[in-house]
């Protein structure tokens, strides 16, 4: 079956939601490393039965992130330098670029080290033959309504699996592979050069009712 791709308009929404907790959440799973790539299993559910597994690449060098994801709705790339997001799905030529606001990248990292150093610890647990510390934060820094639980490899500071709750629904990552020296390209956070990128700001503008409504 060959899948349909996703409509821009459509990822314009999607990323006014998706795209700011992605960054904000990404850097969570590798903490302090500036070097890092990671491969994860990525299971969703938003209720009503409606779950999706995906697949996700993450790799990171300094502030710049990128993060891949396949699933049901085929492949969606993300890259972010600290300053500008560009997102964009395999199968189309045309992406979406958005300004990267300081509150949803350049303190994330500390951020994240600051919510885990609050939380609340829940023992001890093997995940995927990983011994691993249990941790679990909630609104962290008031910001939102999600439940974070992380389990931390011992000795080892990265997160081997992560699971988020909230009331859009739930989301578990478990990481399969974690490279926390491993060599990363600056090509990987080059956006691909046959892809035509819009400003999300105003693709959005041109999506909003006129003052008043129709008239």
């Amino acid at each position: 079956m060959r899948l349909r791709p996703i409509p821009l308009a459509l990822v314009c929404v999607l990323a006014t939601s998706i795209a700011p907790a992605a960054i904000a959440a990404g850097p969570a799973p590798f903490l302090n490393f500036s070097n890092y790539h990671a491969k994860a299993e990525m299971n969703m559910a938003a209720g009503e039965g409606k779950n999706m597994t995906a697949q996700q690449e993450i790799w990171m060098k300094g502030k710049k992130v990128r993060m891949r994801m396949n699933g049901p709705m085929g492949g969606m790339n993300t890259i972010s330098d600290g300053t500008t997001m560009f997102m964009w799905q395999d199968s189309q030529k045309q992406g979406m670029k958005m300004t990267v606001r300081p509150e949803q990248h350049g303190t994330q990292l500390s951020d994240a080290n600051d919510c885990l150093k609050n939380s609340k610890s829940l023992g001890e647990e093997t995940v995927d033959g990983t011994a691993c510390e249990k941790h679990q934060y909630k609104d962290c820094g008031g910001k939102n309504d999600t439940t974070v639980t992380l389990w931390i490899a011992k000795g080892k500071q990265f997160a081997k699996k992560m699971e988020m709750q909230s009331p859009q629904g739930s989301s578990t990552i478990l990481y399969k592979l974690v490279e926390t020296d491993a060599k990363v390209s600056d090509s990987e956070f080059t956006p691909p050069a046959n892809v035509v990128f819009k400003d999300m700001a105003e693709m959005m503008k041109g999506m909003q009712p006129p003052p008043g409504g129709k008239k």
